[in-house]
């Protein structure tokens, strides 16, 4: 993953999306269950909302949208969108 940009993407209880670049990521399998373990700090705002909610994405961007800032001014701005995740 030299070339792409991670981005974690989640929402609090009151619906509001909140996004995050990541620098790594695990994947992996426990007991036949898939798995993806990223750690975020406590001191970080997604912190507290993925402690609201259970669910989050992990989205591996394309090259040409890798530069974190400028991934998350493009959802603010509304040119990238979100959707409900599925299970």
């Amino acid at each position: 993953m030299d070339e792409e940009g991670l981005l974690l993407a989640t929402t609090g209880t009151d619906g509001k999306p909140n996004v995050m670049t990541i620098g790594w990521g695990t994947i992996g399998s426990i007991w036949f269950r898939p798995m993806f373990v990223v750690l975020v700090r406590p001191s970080r705002h997604t912190y507290s909302r993925m402690e609201q909610v259970s669910d989050f994405t992990v989205n591996v961007l394309p090259r040409e949208l890798a530069a974190a800032a400028a991934c998350v001014e493009r959802y603010r701005d509304g040119s990238m969108t979100s959707f409900r995740s599925h299970t």
